[in-house]
């Protein structure tokens, strides 16, 4: 059988990981070596390491490596195994650092809170055996346990896990389910910017706008639920901010632009959760009784993204890099 890769490497970035309990972490390492012995166990000549970034220093890596090894002691038999620090890294540059640091022909990007389905790994793959290839998105989903990731999980950026096609073929980048020819990503690297998630779609239209040979796969993988009303309120303010910054790159800096397109973006945004709510509410498990609910909720969270996106407008912005608060942690 004709390789369709020599050498892989999966880039797992630990800025996330703040958000979801340990054991989680735990169950994704455990998730990828079981990936990796799949694929190797028909082809076995394709050489694997796992390589964990994280913020922090090379005392904070080898305590993450000996926290790795204890919840999967026989992983060093699987791929080899690297942790890599960063200083002040946040999610783009520990991802950019990996991708430095990496060996593989083929780089894959995981996070720290998902967790693949089986098949994935050569879901991914598999493609890179056409030469011209050079990038592949793969399927992310949010995952709900309660009702606050429920409403969550059905208006979020991410596509549901079934019958969404129509979001899911619009969906841009998954940052934390794709994959590169090394080669290709580090000439093209996530770009730098202060805000948030701002990065991977900045790459992906460069990606579209220069033809890059890309493929989009149902590679399916789990977003860990999102958790607490903090994580709500802060997540739907640092929104609105980076949907002023993406309109101040793509369209005007004026002002008064700005303003407006706040205010229509507020309407736009609830007319389309209006729609949602009725065609998808109860695929995520909302009676006909949490629904109305549910889409106050979520007028709540676009509400307050526009608080944040208006006040950006205006000039009150955050010139520091957006990092993930302290409070919103995982205890």
């Amino acid at each position: 059988m004709v390789e369709p890769v020599s050498s892989v490497s999966i880039i797992v970035e630990m800025d996330n990981a703040s958000l979801v309990d340990w054991d989680d972490v735990g169950a994704l390492i455990a998730v990828l070596q079981q990936e990796i012995v799949t694929y190797k166990s028909s082809r076995p000549k394709t050489q694997f390491e796992l390589l964990f970034a994280l913020d922090g220093s090379d005392d904070d890596a080898a305590a993450l490596r000996g926290d790795i090894l204890e919840a999967c002691p026989s992983l060093t038999s699987t791929a080899t195994l690297v942790c890599h620090s960063l200083a002040d890294g946040r999610y783009y540059e520990l991802k950019n650092a990996g991708a430095q640091m990496a060996t593989g022909e083929i780089i894959i990007f995981a996070d720290s809170d998902m967790a693949p389905e089986p098949a994935w790994l050569a879901t991914l793959l598999e493609p890179f055996s056409d030469p011209s290839l050079q990038a592949v998105n793969g399927y992310t989903y949010l995952d709900y346990n309660d009702f606050l990731s429920r409403v969550l999980a059905l208006y979020w950026v991410f596509p549901l896990r079934d019958n969404d096609d129509s979001k899911w073929k619009h969906r841009s980048l998954n940052a934390n389910n794709c994959a590169f020819r090394r080669s290709w990503f580090l000439q093209n690297q996530f770009p730098f910017h202060l805000g948030f998630k701002l990065s991977c779609g900045m790459l992906w239209k460069q990606m579209v706008k220069d033809g890059v040979p890309f493929r989009k796969l149902e590679a399916y993988a789990r977003h860990a639920p999102f958790q607490g009303w903090r994580f709500f309120v802060w997540r739907a303010l640092v929104t609105g901010q980076d949907e002023d910054r993406r309109y101040t790159m793509r369209t005007s800096s004026l002002r008064l632009a700005r303003s407006v397109h706040a205010v229509l973006t507020l309407f736009k945004k609830l007319k389309k959760a209006l729609r949602r709510t009725k065609s998808h509410g109860a695929e995520v498990g909302l009676s006909a009784l949490q629904k109305p609910a549910a889409f106050l909720v979520w007028t709540t969270f676009l509400v307050l993204a526009f608080l944040g996106q208006i006040q950006h407008a205006l000039g009150f912005k955050n010139k520091a890099p957006e990092i993930i608060p302290k409070g919103i942690e995982v205890s």
